[in-house]
């Protein structure tokens, strides 16, 4: 589940690649979970 936060960070960043807008909610996930970590090993999600 999409936290409501991204949804709203993200109602502006549209691609038209659905895939694309997938990835990068996961990403905006994994960060703010996980933000002691590099940016890298977030983006490996």
């Amino acid at each position: 589940m999409v936290s409501s936060w991204i949804q709203n960070e993200m109602s502006g960043c549209r691609t038209s690649d659905k895939r694309l807008n997938n990835r990068l909610q996961r990403i905006l996930g994994t960060l703010s979970r996980e933000p002691q970590n590099s940016i890298p090993n977030n983006c490996e999600v």
